[in-house]
């Protein structure tokens, strides 16, 4: 392997592990229940907590909460409802930095256009 193929390989894994470390996420569901979890503690410069959440929104009372009926609590596992939401808690990956993202895009571009040179 060339030089300049081993640093284009170098570079291309840079930018990979870039993108994984910066770039988006995705929340998974409840591990306990299925449903889609709630942003539950965010700032400080920690990663982002997300949980299962008993509360929705009211329909009958916009502004206001009330208790998800389909919310189940853990049985034998804790008092409700903090079983459910301690179970459900998982951390987001990283911090996703939209500008870094637009520097490996256009590092790309470079490279790209420079392969074809």
């Amino acid at each position: 392997m060339s030089e300049t193929e081993v640093k284009t390989t170098a570079i291309g894994k840079l930018l990979e592990r870039m993108e994984r470390r910066y770039g988006n996420y995705e929340v998974p569901p409840c591990r306990v229940c299925g449903r889609d979890l709630s942003s539950a503690s965010s700032g400080g410069w920690e990663r982002t907590w997300w949980a299962c959440s008993p509360q929705m929104d009211d329909p009958d009372k916009p502004g206001w909460l009330k208790t998800n009926p389909d919310w189940e609590p853990l049985p034998d596992k804790d008092k409700w409802p903090q079983g459910h939401y301690s179970h459900s808690r998982w951390q987001a990956p990283n911090f996703p930095d939209f500008d870094i993202l637009r520097l490996v895009q256009l590092v790309r571009a470079m490279k790209k256009r420079l392969e074809k040179e």
